[in-house]
């Protein structure tokens, strides 16, 4: 006698539930190549969620920082389409969100690891559009972290619109968080690829201009230093600010990543406050203003 409809769905979930488990398992004990291999002879594993904040493999892969775990389950999903599968799979199991409503390019935004911005978002572009609980895009949070190439990373999947530029509870824009954040080398890049922002006002009614107004020690006759700090603060170099929408491609590896190489969110160069950088940002600001 067959198994009677309930029956069966009672064993499948037994079946899910034993997987969901098992990944959960093997992921927090760092054993991805366990994790990858299922992934890849299960087609259940890519979208199961398995933690209760509604997480999936790939989210907890981004979240543990495994830039090639990552990049092995983008070539797997990516892998069906070539042998014939059909393309929205593996558009919808990177579309999927956490409770959050975060995709894992949120989370690899968030860090500003740009290889797994790039990976993602090969997949498919339009995950740069996608809105979190918060009303925030993937390109909003990398510029809200200052994450300077995950952003110019995910700007090039982007057509070129504000749309994807502003989050939606509070009309905050990506340049007034740059400029909130103190990343004036950013703001600089956002202003060049979004002239229109310059003139974009958040709910409390404050331009970028004004913000940036709000920031007097981020410009030298607001910043009071002693004979000594002076003379080291001059002696400081600070690398000129080169406007370069491509720029994010020297962050990319050139070698074959291993499925246990970690990343490092934090690669980039910290350089001291540059008060040319500020300036050039005001001088680019009121000149936006003006010709508004």
């Amino acid at each position: 006698m067959e198994p009677s409809r309930k029956e069966r769905n009672g064993k499948e979930k037994e079946e899910l539930d034993y997987l969901k488990k098992y990944l959960f398992n093997k992921a927090m004990k760092g054993r991805w190549k366990e994790v990858v291999e299922k992934y890849a002879t299960d087609s259940r594993a890519r979208e199961a969620k398995i933690t209760k904040r509604g997480d999936t493999v790939l989210h907890v892969a981004v979240s543990d920082g495994q830039v090639g775990v990552v990049e092995e389950l983008m070539r797997i999903i990516s892998g069906e389409e070539k042998k014939g599968g059909d393309e929205s799979n593996s558009k919808r199991v990177v579309r999927i969100a956490n409770n959050k409503s975060a995709t894992a390019l949120h989370l690899a935004a968030t860090l500003g690891n740009v290889k797994m911005c790039y990976d993602i978002a090969s997949v498919d572009h339009s995950l740069v559009g996608v809105r979190n609980n918060e009303g925030e895009t993937p390109l909003f949070l990398a510029a809200l972290h200052g994450n300077k190439d995950a952003f110019l990373c995910i700007h090039s999947f982007c057509a070129q619109t504000t749309v994807h530029c502003r989050r939606t509870i509070d009309g905050q824009t990506i340049l007034h968080c740059a400029i909130m954040g103190d990343f004036f080398e950013l703001a600089l890049h956002i202003i060049k690829l979004y002239k229109e922002l310059v003139n974009f006002v958040n709910e409390q009614g404050y331009t970028p201009l004004h913000l940036l107004a709000t920031k007097p020690s981020a410009f030298k006759s607001g910043t009071h230093l002693g004979r000594w700090k002076m003379i080291v603060y001059h002696c400081i170099f600070v690398d000129e600010v080169k406007i370069d929408p491509k720029s994010f491609l020297r962050a990319l590896p050139t070698k074959p990543l291993s499925l246990h190489r970690r990343s490092n969110p934090n690669n980039e160069k910290l350089y001291p406050p540059n008060y040319t950088t500020c300036a050039n940002l005001f001088n680019f600001l009121w000149k936006g203003i003006r010709m508004g």
